[in-house]
């Protein structure tokens, strides 16, 4: 993906105090951000020397909250706003305030003015800034046709692929040069794509090639685990059937992850839907992958965002990191919760996690300045949308539109 297209969507999910409402006046002094947080950095050592804290001004609950934020937002340039005024401010030091206000100046001025975002300007910024970024992409090539485990039926997970597909359907990128993907980065920021839909778009392309290695992977179970049972008895020091515990165990936790019971029914789910002699129709079998994928990436979110899904599946890892270390028990897992979290427990950062994602209803002042409230559905989870009166935008309509 092109530096641009990364940074701005991936780096909303760190960030500082988060403000009362999704929408709002976006306006941020940098000098005077600066100088709030070079000053913190006198005292700063490392990240999570303080719990919770990776730097200065950016805690892990502050982006989860943030995160959670952007989850009911409407559109990508209110996205990439939260990100702007609740998170860039506390990247002033780290990233550079010159390139920071360079990407952020023109989505304020195109939230509080309701027009369009100068994406060809940002993405200048880019360039300007870290050089051409597909420069290194050209120079290094993967080698999808290797095998996985010298098993050759088996290859590995063609991450190029995947990346050239999420391009090229999501982003309507199809060639790397800077008009091309400046385009396309300016085409992208002014889309109605919400969170949600970014992270099912993206799911999708990336489970229906895991769905294809992991269908064969299951056809080849037997063969594979005889690989890991040969390593487990050579000689030396570890934990006994260390690789086959390792495959048994992790094999439940994608199931668990995936929405099935066990690796066996989710094993039969990949094979039926990769199976060529089901249907002769190339684009009935691609339909049925793509079924699958949509239903596992809605439960993979649900066990991350649910409190009662991610505290079963958090305490599930937890317990296979146990029986597979002889060095790490449940003391040192919580130790690690509280200092990346600074919450005490798994169900803890779980719960916290639930709250930051959870739709709070059409209360009173769910939609500002005059606004109308109505319930719908999302892709993920419940939401709501507000009809704004004249003179107000935003998602909860805390935008006053300036001429």
């Amino acid at each position: 993906m092109a530096s641009c297209l990364i940074l701005a969507f991936a780096l909303f999910i760190v960030g500082d105090s988060v403000a009362d409402r999704i929408s709002g006046d976006y306006h941020v002094d940098w000098d005077a951000e600066w100088q709030n947080h070079i000053q913190q950095y006198a005292d700063y050592s490392y990240p999570f020397e303080q719990p919770g804290v990776i730097f200065p001004g950016l805690t892990v609950q502050d982006a989860i909250s943030t995160v959670g934020k952007t989850w009911h937002a409407t559109e990508m340039k209110e996205v990439l706003g939260i990100f702007c005024r609740d998170i860039a401010p506390s990247l002033v030091v780290p990233v550079g305030q010159q390139f920071i206000s360079s990407i952020c100046d023109p989505i304020f001025d195109s939230l509080n003015t309701n027009t369009r975002i100068d994406g060809f300007a940002i993405c200048d910024a880019v360039y300007s800034t870290l050089g051409d970024p597909m420069s290194a992409r050209r120079r290094r090539r993967m080698t999808p046709g290797k095998s996985l485990m010298g098993i050759g039926v088996v290859r590995n997970f063609n991450f190029e692929k995947v990346g050239h597909d999420i391009n090229r359907r999501i982003f309507n990128l199809h060639s790397y040069d800077k008009e091309s993907i400046c385009t396309a980065f300016d085409e992208f920021v002014n889309s109605d794509f919400s969170t949600q839909r970014l992270i099912q778009a993206t799911g999708e392309i990336f489970l229906e090639e895991a769905i294809a290695q992991g269908s064969q992977i299951c056809q080849h179970w037997d063969a594979i685990y005889d690989v890991l049972r040969r390593t487990d008895e050579q000689p030396g020091e570890g934990v006994p059937d260390f690789f086959q515990t390792l495959m048994v165990d992790v094999s439940q936790l994608i199931a668990e992850f995936s929405g099935f019971d066990n690796r066996e029914s989710l094993c039969d789910a990949l094979v039926e839907a990769t199976d060529p002699l089901q249907t002769h129709q190339g684009y009935l079998r691609d339909s049925r992958v793509w079924s699958l994928a949509v239903d596992i990436i809605h439960n993979m979110v649900h066990t991350l965002i649910i409190n009662d899904q991610c505290t079963d599946f958090g305490n599930d890892v937890a317990n296979v990191i146990v029986n597979l270390s002889p060095y790490i028990d449940f003391d040192i897992i919580q130790f690690y919760v509280q200092m990346v979290f600074d919450l005490q427990s798994i169900g803890e950062a779980c719960s916290f996690v639930d709250d930051a994602f959870a739709f709070q209803g059409c209360a009173a002042d769910t939609c500002a300045n005059g606004g109308l409230c109505e319930y719908f559905q999302g892709i993920f989870s419940e939401s709501f949308r507000c009809t704004c009166a004249a003179g107000y935008v935003g998602t909860d309509c805390g935008v006053e539109i300036h001429e």
